[in-house]
């Protein structure tokens, strides 16, 4: 459905499945789906899971030497990030309907509906960028006074994120196949 009265492009590339079919303004689901939107999220990940772990990889590449760019750096991250997620729902969507996770699906979102994603970056930045600059307030003074070790607490957490963070994205695709389409007629 486009909310936005602009023109939607909602065409598949060669070999993308069908998008599936739109429910609006979302279904109410139980309280306890969230357990199914996990499972769910966890069955796309075994199926492609170091093609998940590329794709997290990249993302932070991709969000580090964004961090470089000076004063527009972290704008330019927040900017990228929902272009590179359309991809990934993409790319979810394929491995639902028995296709695979390919790099060509992280990019799929500087291809197709650009300017819905980039709006929302945008949006993103705006909301956020308040709470973000208030934790840099404080990590430096917690640092120095407090002697709290960023590193130390860090390496295991990062290594967990390699699991935990593809799960997490696949888990939010399932939470939108359960709240914003109609089942479909197959089990991939």
């Amino acid at each position: 459905m486009n909310t936005t009265g602009g023109p939607q492009d909602t065409r598949s590339g060669a070999g993308d499945p069908a998008p599936p079919a739109l429910v609006m303004p979302g279904r109410r689901v139980r309280t306890g789906e969230g357990a199914a939107w996990i499972a769910g999220g966890w069955r796309l990940f075994r199926k492609a899971t170091v093609m998940w772990v590329v794709f997290l990889v990249l993302f932070f590449l991709l969000h580090m030497g964004l961090g470089f760019v000076p004063y527009a750096g972290s704008l330019l991250g927040s900017l990228a990030t929902p272009l590179l997620l359309g991809g990934v729902a993409l790319g979810c969507r394929s491995l639902e309907t028995g296709g695979d996770l390919e790099l060509e699906h992280l990019l799929a979102g500087f291809r197709r509906n650009t300017g819905y994603l980039f709006a929302i970056g945008a949006l993103v930045a705006l909301v956020l960028a308040v709470p973000l600059m208030a934790a840099l307030w404080f990590a430096p003074a917690l640092a120095m006074l407090h002697g709290v070790p960023a590193l130390a607490a860090m390496i295991p957490f990062l290594l967990g994120l390699l699991a935990w963070l593809p799960l997490a994205i696949a888990t939010a695709y399932a939470s939108y196949r359960s709240i914003f389409t109609e089942p479909d007629d197959f089990e991939a």
